[in-house]
């Protein structure tokens, strides 16, 4: 019995060393990680470029260039500011011209890392009515978009939008469908 007795005192101390001795190593690892030097910040890894471009030639000719710069603030927030430039001729009669141009600002928000929701403001000037002046309107856009990878850093983008203000100058008939790329997103 005295034996029996030895023999679990001796596992029981031997057993108990080698768990502190893990408890040791597991907390020396996580101090090492937290005191291991952080790697340096990069603007440049959450910076992105991208836009839209669309072209329609006939009867009706449209060239649409909406260039933007954007941030990501965290993995799923990201926002952008752009501007953008449309040029439209109609050549029926009475055939018209017309210039449209403007500056936007965009929130998105990754749903998943294919999906996201997408808003958009933005200011238009242009020259509405032959009789008026150039002048300006706003418009409110949201809906959703679907992100295709191309490569590490190339993307394409596919959005389905809402104008939530639209007006009798407004240059969107909803739903609008944007197609563009991003590069760093």
């Amino acid at each position: 019995m005295k034996n029996l007795f030895t023999l679990l005192f001796l596992g029981a101390f031997f057993s108990s060393t080698a768990l502190a001795q893990d408890t040791a190593d597991f907390y020396n690892k996580e101090e090492a990680a937290r005191s291991a030097p952080k790697p340096p910040y990069s603007i440049r890894e959450h910076i992105f470029t991208g836009g839209n471009f669309g072209l329609q030639f006939g009867t009706i000719t449209l060239v649409d260039v909406s260039p933007l710069i954007g941030y990501k603030i965290t993995p799923k927030i990201a926002a952008a500011i752009g501007v953008t430039y449309t040029y439209y001729k109609d050549s029926r009669p009475p055939a018209f011209t017309q210039s449209i141009y403007g500056a936007r600002l965009i929130g998105r928000y990754f749903i998943f890392d294919n999906l996201f929701v997408h808003a958009e403001a933005e200011g238009l000037n242009s020259k509405w009515e032959y009789y008026q002046p150039p002048f300006t309107i706003y418009n409110i856009l949201g809906g959703a978009g679907y992100r295709q990878a191309i490569s590490d850093r190339l993307f394409f983008d596919a959005m389905l939008l809402w104008n939530f203000t639209p007006s009798d100058y407004t240059p969107y008939n909803n739903p609008i469908i944007r197609i563009g790329f991003n590069i760093g997103l």
